[in-house]
């Protein structure tokens, strides 16, 4: 494993020349959300309605989103039987979360026009995010919790067999990088551990597979720059928009 570079503090203009993922520690130490617990946003939240993934299998293919309030999903995410079946993954910060975004601060490093609004992700312990890419660059904030992240560079893409464009679920590859296959060969695996207090940059087209060691609580930012624009433009016009 190649370890992930980790920052004290960058600039915004540092992290636009970042040439691949970076933890940045202690970056939102000023976070009112710092001092959340699952049990506190369950109390605040209630019976809010909120839309949570279940999955009947461990890919991308076979997850389906379901209306439920948020204390059945954190039922859910305590019971041992179940919890690896459902994600509240992606949510924006409003309507049902609204609660929570005046805990949350813009990060210095992002820039101020977002791809779209803030998101909230909350999983159980061992819950896997399986090997994908995003098209545009991310910041995940990890504000409850662990989250393991294992990276491979858009260069390598070609040997983790993704399904054909365009097929449906294109993004996504069937390959673990926790248990890769011999085919992988010599490609670089890049690795980092991320606590509450840190920042992760998850670069454009960098495939990313992510695993949470606790109960996890984060939140994800968003941005483009002029290649991610042009790219979803051009997919909205052959029919797959993807964000």
């Amino acid at each position: 494993m190649i370890p992930v570079p980790v920052r004290a503090g960058m600039t915004r203009r540092e992290l636009a020349g970042a040439k691949g993922p970076v933890v940045i520690r202690g970056a939102i130490a000023s976070w009112p959300a710092l001092s959340w617990t699952v049990d506190e946003i369950a109390r605040r939240l209630g019976d809010r309605e909120v839309p949570v993934q279940v999955w009947d299998r461990r890919d991308y293919v076979g997850f389906r989103h379901e209306p439920w309030p948020f204390s059945r999903y954190v039922a859910a995410l305590r019971d041992p039987e179940t919890r690896h079946r459902y994600y509240l993954a992606q949510q924006a910060l409003a309507g049902p979360l609204a609660a929570l975004a005046d805990d949350v601060r813009h990060p210095t490093v992002v820039p101020d026009v977002l791809a779209f609004p803030p998101c909230f992700w909350l999983s159980a312990p061992d819950m896997t995010t399986p090997l994908h890419f995003d098209i545009c660059h991310g910041l995940l904030a990890s504000v409850v919790g662990r989250k393991r992240f294992l990276f491979v560079a858009p260069r390598d893409a070609a040997r983790l067999a993704h399904p054909r464009f365009p097929r449906e679920n294109w993004f996504w590859s069937p390959v673990d990088l926790e248990s890769p296959p011999a085919a992988l060969g010599d490609v670089g695996i890049h690795e980092c551990v991320a606590g509450p207090g840190d920042l992760v940059f998850v670069p454009g087209f960098w495939r990313h597979q992510v695993r949470s060691l606790d109960e996890c609580v984060s939140v994800s930012f968003h941005w483009q720059g002029l290649a991610q624009k042009v790219l979803r433009k051009a997919l909205a016009i052959v029919g797959r928009p993807y964000a």
